[in-house]
């Protein structure tokens, strides 16, 4: 049904109340804007006229239209506790892991905020006192007082004191003047010495307060606060009555006494102190559907009631009965086929994942496959996926585990159920080879329109050029579009693509709700278990005999660390997010855990260009040696690449910086190839130059590990030099030549950049030329 039928004139939302009709103008508005007063002016209409609650309408079509909603919504609801309380039923201890797990977590973070307060409480005093140190020393520096402290004066006045008490032995007035003399001066001396040292701390007195003898922890740290709430252990009563009832109101829905008899069934809900709390009403001439609240109906005793009592699962699957049978708006079409596979690996290579989706409900996931004939059967599992937009749009999502499967070895497949079988589609299983030299497509930022690389990739991955895709993050913009039909439309477009190889993901900013290091309101356990199992992965990974048969770690994720777009993204940053971690508490950072574990290669994407990067870490560059810079390089390589093509175009770039060694701004996408333990090879393709290679690099290290070793630096300021091999007028010579920033990853003086290797040169800053070695 349309939700604009269904929504307020005055608020403009769907109503909260019973919809009512006012008169004489016709809005449609929630009931309780009108229960103030029985006379009021119309909110809506800009006349301005009186309305009186006694010409108000109760119009049966809204009515009708309102609680169909109400009911579908709250079946939703029913549908989703159910579906709830049956995964907790399977693994009650998973759920109560999780629940503790999370509180746990949040007692956790909770410390570690109040642990950051009082840091920076006891930072601030030792602040204080350093700087109050500082300026006392400075004011002292220039002081004549100590110039103004005789001490041989001092001493003379000591004797004198002495000598008098040597003859106070006589009892005279004169010896006690001279003892009162003798005192005070004694305290005049004490008070101008101690004068003397409150000016070296600014005539000022610093005290520590003590800590307050009685700290009010539940107060001021928050406590853990256990609730009691009772399990009622007896369930919900739902009766049944299949009568006529002669208590319907005449005024209720527009429904006049007349018209009673149309009337042949009623259902009541009614709770555990058996007061009824309303009932539907099916009308028998135009199966219309009616609500009775319980202040116009009653029980009726239930005499004359048969009554029918079953399970919670049955009365759902009754109601959903019902409503079906009586939704004049109900389509009839039915989605059974499937559409919009994809593969994905698994953790072992004898594995793979079937994905697919069907827009109506088969309730039967089904992958037949085999070598040479599709003899093998697997049923695997389907859910039922709402999305949350507007029209709260259902599908079913299937999902098949194959296993068994002979590493290397390809497959036919297709896959479906007894309502709708996909076409044949092949694939060949991970390989387990030592030497196995996989080949991969790696982008990010791809949409459902202005897509310029899928046509490419399409025919590219049916010509065999690659194992597996890897799509680092943004996709579709976005899935949950218009009501997730571009969702829908972009996993068909990539049908093409991942129903032959595995099309392996990492979620961006666009799949918001997923991009745990920006959208912390959702907590930070998720961060936090994300960060734990990277950081055990990357050591389980770092073990001696886990890193000699894979040597090479590389990671993908959707923001980058760093970046030269002109714009305001965290990658132009010093403190980028990603990079040294959450705001404030500097948490989860990932530049020190990849550098500590020695990851080789980083793959971004968010900015929509690409960007190749000199080995760096915290903003220094750590070059292999000057003439081969990714040879052994001293710090991880980033590349950024999300220039596949959407919606929102291109990002432009901003001033060049000396970690960035190539940038190019075509739409395109980066080709991988490992060759072996020592070797990878990257291309970056260009769709706007009709698939052209604009650039291409070699990553040698002949040793994978931490990074532990001092490396010299090879820094590049704003000239980078490149030997290039050009293309002139069909004759090939050699040149050097130095490219200004505005000339990176463009054309140079109408020569066609044929290949490009990066050479060792010196730099002098008051030169514009390059000065060779």
């Amino acid at each position: 049904m349309d939700e604009e039928d269904l929504k307020c004139a005055f608020c403009h939302k769907i109503f909260t109340s019973e919809p009512i009709t006012l008169s004489p103008c016709g809005w449609v508005v929630c009931s309780h804007h009108t229960s103030i007063a029985t006379h009021f002016v119309c909110p809506i209409c800009p006349a301005k006229h009186n309305i009186s609650m006694n010409n108000c309408l109760k119009t049966k079509n809204i009515e009708i239209k309102y609680l169909k909603y109400k009911l579908a919504d709250s079946l939703e609801k029913l549908d989703a506790k159910i579906e709830d309380i049956n995964q907790i039923k399977k693994d009650p201890d998973h759920y109560i892991n999780d629940f503790f797990g999370e509180l746990i977590n949040k007692i956790d973070i909770q410390r570690e905020r109040v642990k950051l307060l009082v840091d920076n409480h006891f930072d601030g005093m030792l602040q204080m006192a350093k700087t109050s140190q500082s300026d006392c020393q400075n004011k002292v520096k220039n002081n004549k007082i100590f110039n103004e402290f005789d001490d041989k004066e001092f001493q003379e006045k000591l004797e004198t004191i002495e000598k008098a008490l040597l003859n106070s032995n006589q009892i005279n007035l004169e010896t006690l003047n001279n003892l009162k003399d003798s005192k005070a001066e004694i305290d005049s001396c004490i008070s101008y010495i101690g004068e003397i040292k409150d000016s070296l701390t600014g005539s000022k007195k610093y005290e520590l307060t003590p800590i307050a003898p009685i700290i009010q922890f539940n107060e001021t740290f928050g406590k853990l606060v256990v609730s009691d709430k009772k399990y009622n252990e007896k369930k919900p009563s739902f009766k049944f009555a299949f009568e006529r009832t002669t208590q319907l109101g005449s005024t209720s829905f527009g429904i006049d006494k007349d018209n009673i008899h149309d009337l042949f069934c009623q259902l009541y809900v009614i709770d555990d102190k058996f007061s009824a709390k309303g009932c539907w009403l099916i009308g028998k001439s135009d199966k219309t559907l009616f609500y009775v609240n319980s202040r116009i109906i009653g029980i009726a005793n239930g005499e004359h009631m048969p009554i029918l009592e079953s399970k919670l699962a049955n009365m759902r699957n009754i109601l959903k009965t019902k409503f079906n049978a009586i939704n004049d708006n109900l389509n009839s079409e039915v989605y059974y086929q499937p559409e919009q596979v994809h593969l994905s690996y698994e953790a072992r290579p004898d594995q793979m994942i079937v994905t697919w989706v069907t827009l109506s409900p088969v309730n039967e996931s089904v992958v037949e496959f085999g070598i040479e004939k599709i003899n093998q059967r697997v049923n695997g599992t389907s859910k039922i996926f709402t999305d949350g937009g507007l029209k709260k749009r259902k599908m079913e999502i299937h999902k098949v585990l194959l296993e068994n499967l002979i590493p290397g070895q390809t497959y036919k497949y297709h896959f479906g159920s007894k309502l709708g079988w996909s076409d044949i589609y092949s694939f060949t299983a991970m390989s387990d080879d030592t030497n196995w030299s996989p080949r991969f497509a790696i982008f990010g930022d791809m949409g459902n329109e202005n897509a310029q690389s899928i046509p490419r990739l399409q025919e590219e991955t049916m010509l065999g050029f690659y194992d597996a895709i890897f799509h680092v993050g943004d996709f579709a913009y976005d899935m949950s579009t218009d009501n997730a039909l571009v969702g829908d439309a972009f996993m068909n477009q990539i049908q093409p693509i991942a129903a032959y190889i595995p099309y392996m993901t990492s979620p961006g900013n666009h799949e918001s709700h997923t991009e745990f290091y920006y959208y912390v309101i959702y907590d930070f356990k998720q961060l936090s278990n994300q960060y734990k199992w990277l950081e055990e992965d990357l050591g389980v990974a770092n073990l001696p005999e886990n890193r000699a048969k894979r040597p090479w770690i590389i990671t993908m994720g959707n923001r980058p660390m760093y970046c030269t777009n002109n714009n305001t993204d965290d990658c132009t940053k010093v403190d980028d997010t990603v990079r040294v971690g959450l705001p404030h508490i500097k948490k989860f950072g990932l530049e020190d855990l990849f550098y500590k574990n020695g990851v080789d290669i980083e793959l971004w994407a968010h900015e929509h260009s690409y960007e190749r990067l000199w080995p760096i870490y915290n903003f220094t560059v750590y070059n292999g040696n000057t003439e081969f810079p990714y040879t052994n390089p001293g710090a991880p390589i980033h590349k950024v690449t999300g220039s596949a093509g959407c919606r929102e175009k291109h990002d432009d770039f901003g001033s060049l910086r000396d970690f960035c060694a190539f940038r190019a701004n075509d739409y395109g996408y980066t080709r991988l190839q490992a060759f072996n333990s020592t070797h990878l090879y990257f291309e970056q393709v260009s769709d706007e130059q009709d698939g052209k290679v604009i650039e291409s690099f070699w990553v040698i290290k002949k040793k994978h590990g931490m990074y532990t070793r001092i490396h010299n630096m090879y820094r590049i300021h704003n000239i980078i030099v490149y030997k290039l091999t050009i293309i002139i007028q069909n004759m090939y010579t050699s040149k050097y030549t130095a490219l200004h920033d505005e000339d990176i990853g463009q054309n140079c003086n109408n020569f066609y950049l044929h290949t490009i290797n990066i050479l060792g040169a010196s730099y002098d800053s008051n030169d514009a030329y390059i000065l060779y070695n």
